[in-house]
């Protein structure tokens, strides 16, 4: 069970020459945050951005301030820039992690 299984027919149709499962966890927030800002648009949102914890995009006129931490050092911006009507996605290890906390 592979990609090799999977033939695209049209850009958005698809034919599976066997079962196989696909897992869509890694474009999940990315949708959500297109259909979010596609709301905003539908009720007259000139521009604003929605951020969905790695998954950001920015509409309209306007720019936002963006950084980029060190994937394995949080505390190190690696990037800054400035983004206009596009969107950006990150991921690092260190966000998968939290601190345990006792309430004893």
């Amino acid at each position: 069970m592979g990609i090799e299984d999977i033939h695209f027919l049209t850009p958005d149709l698809i034919e599976l020459t066997r079962p196989v499962c696909l897992d869509l966890g890694g474009i999940a927030k990315g949708f959500a945050v297109n259909m979010a800002v596609r709301v905003l648009l539908s009720e007259g949102t000139l521009s604003g951005s929605v951020n969905a914890g790695g998954d950001l995009r920015v509409f309209g006129d306007h720019s936002l301030l963006i950084q980029v931490r060190h994937p394995e050092l949080p505390e190190e911006v690696i990037a800054v820039g400035a983004l206009k009507d596009g969107a950006i996605a990150t991921s690092g290890l260190w966000s998968l992690f939290c601190k345990k906390r006792s309430h004893a």
